[in-house]
């Protein structure tokens, strides 16, 4: 094994407890950010007319705003282990529940929901169209990301007492 292997594989396995020791809605926010990266480069709509059939996946229209938006919650989320050097208010704004929120939430209507509203279902007589698994999924991880920050951004509301109403 090279040194370089040795290396990778020892990053790995340090980025492999830093997500570890994350409790479970960081875990949620942190690696739902980082599928969702992956999901937007497969297939969520196809159609076959004839035997032949196209696909278009997350990327489409203006659905690459999510995209950008799950790319830096990734980001975020690798900072806040230490695995981004950033330093001062980026570091910050970074660990920032609401940012993360934010983040989650355009990730979810600007990726899945508004391909969900642009590229509908139309049935031709002679086609078989339709979204795939992968707009399901990623459908359901983006849901969970955005449910997860909201759910941190909530309990920490609570804890600092802004959450109650006044008596």
């Amino acid at each position: 094994m090279s040194e370089s292997d040795k290396g990778a594989a020892a990053k790995a396995q340090e980025l492999k407890e830093a997500i570890r020791k994350l409790d479970l809605r960081d875990r949620v926010i942190f690696l739902g950010s980082a599928a969702l990266v992956v999901l937007f480069f497969l297939p969520w709509w196809s159609i076959e007319i004839f035997g032949t059939s196209q696909s278009q996946n997350g990327l489409a229209d203006a659905c690459w705003v999510g995209f950008i938006a799950t790319c830096l919650g990734t980001v975020a989320g690798l900072a806040n282990m230490g695995f981004v050097p950033l330093s001062g208010e980026w570091k910050r704004l970074a660990g920032t529940t609401t940012v993360q929120l934010g983040l989650a939430a355009a990730a979810l209507l600007l990726g899945p929901i508004y391909f969900w509203s642009k590229w509908g279902s139309q049935q031709h007589p002679l086609a078989e169209s339709g979204k795939t698994l992968f707009f399901w999924i990623a459908l359901l991880v983006a849901g969970a990301t955005a449910g997860a920050a909201g759910w941190k951004l909530a309990d920490e509301r609570k804890a600092s007492g802004g959450g109650s109403p006044p008596a």
